[in-house]
């Protein structure tokens, strides 16, 4: 039950995390330079995830500190599992301009 809540959380800061660049790529960057731009929407997605995180930890109960290094964990393999493919991607294309 604990792994549903912790996908159901993760999966809730994945929609913050495209929310807050659709905002960078929408508003943010054309109001404020591209490093103030960038700057913001990272201040903005972590306090975004620090506000979910604080109020999901009550709805996933109490519980022994080794379940939430778990739940860590389980979070970090999603994050690569998601990022990777991104940042390949990413690398790609920087090693193309060359």
């Amino acid at each position: 039950m604990m792994v549903l809540k912790a996908i159901a959380v993760w999966l809730g800061i994945l929609g913050l995390a495209i929310t807050n660049g659709a905002v960078r790529e929408s508003v943010l960057l054309k109001n404020f330079d591209r490093s103030v731009a960038f700057t913001l929407s990272g201040v903005l997605l972590i306090a975004a995830i620090l506000l979910v995180a604080a109020l999901s930890v009550p709805w996933i109960g109490r519980r022994p500190l080794a379940h939430f290094l778990w739940l860590g964990l389980f979070s970090l393999v999603l994050l690569v599992l998601t990022a990777a493919p991104a940042l390949v991607a990413w690398a790609r294309g920087m090693v193309e301009r060359r």
